[in-house]
């Protein structure tokens, strides 16, 4: 079992951030929250007309709800 846990370790940390974590670890939960904030800044970043603004407002908001459930779990 704690062969398996080392290699998914391994693969979470080849794969960074995309990588889709079986259980929720603390480890698992503190990568999905950063990469939402960098999805959030992302969406910020590309803001150029007032209808990119709303775009970025709706995508922001639903991004710090998955933000909510997933400190929760922390």
């Amino acid at each position: 079992m704690k062969q398996k846990e080392k290699q998914g370790k391994r693969q979470r940390e080849k794969d960074g951030l995309r990588a889709e974590c079986v259980t929720p670890t603390n480890y698992c939960l503190t990568r999905a929250i950063q990469l939402l904030n960098r999805q959030k800044a992302k969406a910020i970043l590309e803001i150029d007309t007032p209808s990119d603004l709303d775009k970025a407002i709706s995508v922001i908001s639903r991004i710090n709800k998955k933000i909510t459930t997933l400190a929760q779990l922390l």
